[in-house]
């Protein structure tokens, strides 16, 4: 009985701290409610936007990965302005700056002027992926087509400058001695005394060239007058021998022979009517 009394004492405690624990919180239920409400649907919040992010990367990678297989510039600048806040859109304005830099180099020695345009085009292009990347090997890379721009321009001092933050940096050991490299060379006479002679000599523009062969625009447009027509034998008239192609090749062979005869025959005979 004794043990009975205990269990149903101890029952009676935890029904009163219950009891007084309910209505301890029953002022704040309404807040509790709603905070729990509110997290489940930060939760599910959070799992759409992933779910949305995770298909807004696939679809920025497929199109930059497409733009990488047609090669074609436009692509790649398309992928830069539709995608500008993810990585992969970030690489096809990289790609769209190498465009502008290999472009600009080509012009460089045909048309200053437009090759100003590709290369002030790719630097800011270099510029501004520099200004939103995070990844520090986008950045490297960014960096280092930067710094051609700059040398393909002149700017020799920038570009050593910018050089260095390739090479100060450990995300690409292959960029940072190419970066090496191209300081090193820079900091020699002779590069330098190139770029300061490049830059003073504007390149000769070459004469434009009608389409065609040389010398086809001194040929008459018609055949010339006074000349007798072409004639054509019969078919007809042209006599085809059936004897055998060895028949033939022995004619052939013989005629010779039948000539050097008859010359010699005639010089027998020319010392006789001399006589």
């Amino acid at each position: 009985m004794k043990s009975e009394e205990r269990h149903q004492l101890q029952q009676n405690e935890l029904a009163d701290a219950l009891g007084s624990g309910i209505q301890s919180i029953t002022p704040y239920l309404r807040a509790i409610v709603i905070g729990v409400i509110g997290l489940i649907v930060i939760v599910f919040a959070y799992n759409f936007v992933s779910m949305r992010n995770q298909a807004h990367d696939a679809t920025a990678s497929l199109d930059f990965l497409l733009a990488t297989s047609n090669e074609d510039p436009e692509s790649f600048k398309r992928v830069s302005q539709d995608f500008a806040d993810t990585m992969p859109g970030q690489w096809a304005q990289i790609a769209q700056a190498d465009h502008n830099l290999g472009a600009g180099i080509e012009s460089m020695f045909v048309d200053r002027d437009e090759a100003t345009g590709f290369l002030e085009a790719a630097t800011e292009n270099y510029k501004s992926v520099l200004a939103t990347a995070k990844d520090p090997l986008l950045k490297t890379r960014a960096n280092l087509g930067l710094a051609k721009a700059y040398e393909a321009q002149g700017d020799l001092d920038q570009a050593i400058a910018t050089y260095e933050i390739v090479a100060d940096n450990t995300s690409s050991e292959a960029l940072a001695e190419q970066a090496k490299e191209r300081i090193r060379l820079l900091g020699t006479d002779d590069v330098r005394d190139f770029y300061t002679w490049f830059r003073e000599n504007q390149p000769v523009a070459m004469a434009s060239i009608a389409p065609g062969l040389p010398g086809l625009e001194d040929l008459p447009d018609g055949p010339a007058e006074g000349l007798p027509p072409a004639e054509t034998p019969d078919l007809k008239d042209v006599e085809v021998s059936d004897a055998p192609e060895a028949e033939v090749k022995e004619e052939a062979a013989a005629a010779p022979k039948e000539e050097a005869t008859e010359a010699k025959d005639a010089a027998a005979e020319e010392p006789a009517k001399t006589e």
